[in-house]
């Protein structure tokens, strides 16, 4: 079963090769220059980063023809655009013009005010999350959590109604 070292040689298909067919006949012909996938000889390498030039993008031409139009907005700028819009609220001291978001916090304020606990809990979530309470009024021996931090202000807030 073993072969000579010369058989090997003289042999199209050389075992350690690992590519079936013919070696290289000329010392010229190397990884670069393969044929594409065309079958005909290319200056062009083709291989990692260098895809064959008929399959590469055209200058001046999309590669998402039909992707989003220029005009479209997302759904950050649609909820944005809804809610900065302006409508007339009527208030005791009469109609005024206000963004749709100061609407929804303004009734959520009446509605905690009146005792329905949910807008008292999340007007007290919004309060703390943006006028955060500064370091220096907490002490060494405060280690509470932010739901036990609201929970405290909810019941502060309660007893001075």
């Amino acid at each position: 079963m073993s072969r000579s070292v010369e058989e090997m040689k003289s042999s199209p298909t050389a075992p350690d090769s690992g590519v079936s067919g013919s070696a290289p006949e000329n010392e010229e012909q190397t990884a670069t220059s393969r044929p594409d996938q065309m079958g005909c000889a290319s200056d062009n390498p083709v291989g990692y980063c260098s895809p064959p030039v008929h399959t590469r993008f055209k200058p001046g031409v999309s590669g998402n023809p039909k992707g989003r139009p220029k005009g479209a907005a997302g759904l950050k700028t649609l909820v944005r655009s809804m809610m900065t819009e302006e409508i007339t609220v009527g208030t005791p001291a009469g109609a005024i013009k206000i963004s749709r978001i100061e609407a929804t916090l303004l009734k959520m304020y009446e509605l905690a005010i009146k005792g329905n606990l949910r807008a008292q809990s999340q007007l007290l979530a919004l309060y703390a999350a943006a006028v955060p309470e500064p370091l220096e009024t907490l002490t060494g021996d405060e280690t509470e959590d932010s739901a036990d931090y609201i929970k405290r202000l909810a019941i502060d807030f309660l007893q001075k109604r």
